[in-house]
């Protein structure tokens, strides 16, 4: 799990199949073009719903929540903020 929020594609990959449809995408960060470009590259998963949300934000839940200190508690989590969202 990447400490930035920035999911490498394994772990997209992981996040997509656990909470998504299976399918990623690899995103500009803030965009194409423009003054705030950057050549920085995100993971996104697409949800059941048909939402794509940042793979990095939510390892970041499983990077502040260890299973072998606090078993069930990211993934608890994720799923009540994909629910309420």
């Amino acid at each position: 799990m990447n400490k930035n929020y920035f999911a490498d594609e394994t772990t997209a990959r992981w996040i997509a199949g656990k909470y998504g449809t299976g399918e990623i995408r690899q995103t500009d960060m803030l965009g194409s073009g423009g003054p705030f470009a950057v050549d920085t590259k995100m993971f996104e998963v697409k949800l059941p719903d048909g939402r794509w949300v940042n793979a990095g934000l939510l390892a970041g839940y499983y990077e502040r929540n260890p299973e072998n200190l606090f078993p069930g508690l990211a993934d608890k989590l994720i799923r009540s903020v994909l629910t309420n969202v």
